[in-house]
């Protein structure tokens, strides 16, 4: 269907129809009853209109440009200054189609469309009329849409937060903090919850049978479905399947974790979530460390409720999560870290004891009939990496939850799951200091020879007709590397002990 192409939106086939037949619409900053009932009359599941003074009738509030897409709807009518949302992506990422009005409307949103028209990441599909509206509306399709964020949802607003518990209760999904709260009817300003990668589709469609803009973090227990904590899972997979497994229904029809691991998980969430409230070096857990008293109450009175001691400081939450084998991997902690000084003054500065020079490389199964293995292998051993130790890696084992956060999730990938296949463990003779620009991008890599997993991916990427393709992982620097190989077993083999020996730094006087 031609981009010029107008329809008029009153036959059953036409363009419209197809657009908003069965999908939840916002309509930003415009459009009157005529423009809801045309709507409805197409079909639409439900419309929710943002307006600047809400009626509290199927509206609520415009807020600004930059929170149209919070709600659950996936086509928005962009009226006005509304349109200034296509500015940017993480804007309107959440919508699959969106309308704009031929008229002042499209001015307010012309740099956007001019650059994301020109980039195919908006797709111009054709012209409508709609009700409400003088001007025709440019209807476009967000190519982006499948790849975006997930972890962010919304719920019906009439529904309360204990409500949205209940209705989900027979899966596999847990509430993770306030539930008390939450059960005297108190408000909330969002709600977290963890739940099995199987059953997060099926909590988004209960919530979306009308249009809402209660905000719900959805997270799944391996990050499949893009519903990740920057980029990794929320949770390291082990503690996401405990919490998950020690699940109890309360009177209320809540579903939340054990008390044990209700307290572990809300322990390591300030230490690996919240810590960003922390200022470098604090150790002490005082009452006010996190900002806000409440945080330290509700992790004190949560111990109570375990039987376990209360932790004074930051070291009594590690071994917490020592003891339980849930504290996460360094390269987890990595991501976690992104915008956290409190992490990364702790937890990385700490692991730089190693020179540049070793190297993990792990392929990921991605279907490929050939010999990848073999031809990874002739890649690495002619752009000057030595090669010490390798071995294939069975899905089940543990280093595949150790490594790289225990997140293999890849849409590319058969059945949606890259699992690692196979790793090489080598050594770099000449390693090359990242570019600053490499340094932004990778701020934990130490060897810009590693990024030779890009022209690897690049590589497999055309091969398999793909625009790009994960198919090999690599350690950021050396100490990472160190951890990979104590990881699958390698530690102790007497090539991969001698050359960690070699790039031991010495330890500062």
């Amino acid at each position: 269907m031609t981009a010029d192409r107008e329809l008029s939106g009153n036959s059953d086939g036409d363009l419209l129809r197809a657009l908003v037949n069965d999908r939840l619409v916002v309509l930003a900053y415009g459009g009157d009853v005529r423009t809801t009932s045309h709507l409805r009359r197409l079909g639409a599941r439900d419309v929710l209109k943002l307006a600047r003074k809400p009626d509290g009738n199927g509206e609520a509030r415009f807020v600004s440009s930059s929170r149209v897409g919070a709600n659950n709807c996936t086509v928005a009518v962009l009226n006005q200054r509304a349109a200034f949302a296509l500015r940017s992506r993480k804007f309107f990422r959440s919508f699959g189609t969106i309308l704009v009005p031929l008229d002042t409307s499209a001015l307010f949103g012309s740099i956007g469309l001019a650059r994301y028209v020109a980039r195919r990441q908006l797709k111009p599909l054709g012209r409508v009329r709609l009700d409400g509206f003088g001007a025709p509306l440019i209807a476009f399709r967000n190519t982006g849409f499948a790849d975006r964020p997930r972890h962010r949802i919304f719920a019906p607003s009439e529904m309360t937060p204990l409500h949205i518990l209940q209705a989900i209760n027979d899966l596999d999904c847990v509430a993770l903090r306030w539930i008390e709260t939450i059960e005297g009817g108190g408000e909330m300003a969002d709600l977290d919850l963890l739940t099995r990668g199987c059953d997060a589709e099926e909590i988004e469609r209960r919530l979306s049978q009308k249009a809402g803009n209660f905000p719900i973090d959805l997270y799944t227990h391996d990050g499949s479905g893009k519903r990740l904590f920057k980029a990794v899972p929320y949770y390291p997979p082990l503690l996401a399947g405990r919490v998950l497994d020690s699940a109890v229904i309360r009177d209320s029809g809540a579903r939340i974790p054990a008390p044990l691991w209700r307290y572990i998980a809300y322990a390591f969430h300030l230490l690996f979530h919240k810590s960003d409230r922390l200022a470098v070096g604090v150790e002490q857990l005082t009452s006010g460390a996190f900002g806000d008293e409440r945080y330290m109450r509700e992790l004190w009175r949560l111990a109570d409720e375990a039987g376990q001691p209360r932790p004074a400081d930051i070291d009594a939450i590690e071994t917490l999560l020592h003891r339980n084998e849930v504290f996460p991997e360094l390269d987890t902690i990595g991501f976690y870290s992104s915008k956290n000084p409190f992490l990364a003054a702790r937890y990385l500065a700490s692991h730089t004891e190693l020179k540049p020079g070793l190297g993990v490389f792990i392929v990921r199964d991605f279907g490929f009939a050939s010999d990848t293995v073999g031809d990874v292998r002739s890649q690495l051993e002619s752009r000057g990496f030595r090669i010490i130790a390798e071995r294939g890696i069975i899905r089940d084992e543990e280093a595949v939850s150790r490594i790289r956060g225990g997140n293999w999730i890849d849409d590319q990938a058969p059945e949606k799951f890259a699992p690692p296949l196979h790793a090489f463990v080598c050594t770099d003779s000449n390693p090359v200091p990242p570019s600053r620009g490499e340094h932004r991008r990778y701020p934990r890599l130490d060897n810009a020879n590693m990024l030779v997993k890009i022209a690897l991916r690049s590589a497999y990427a055309d091969q398999a007709v793909k625009r790009k393709l994960n198919m090999i992982h690599a350690s950021d620097n050396s100490s990472e590397a160190k951890l990979y190989v104590e990881a699958l077993g390698l530690a102790h083999e007497p090539a991969v002990a001698a050359a960690i020996a070699e790039i031991a730094a010495p330890v500062p006087q």
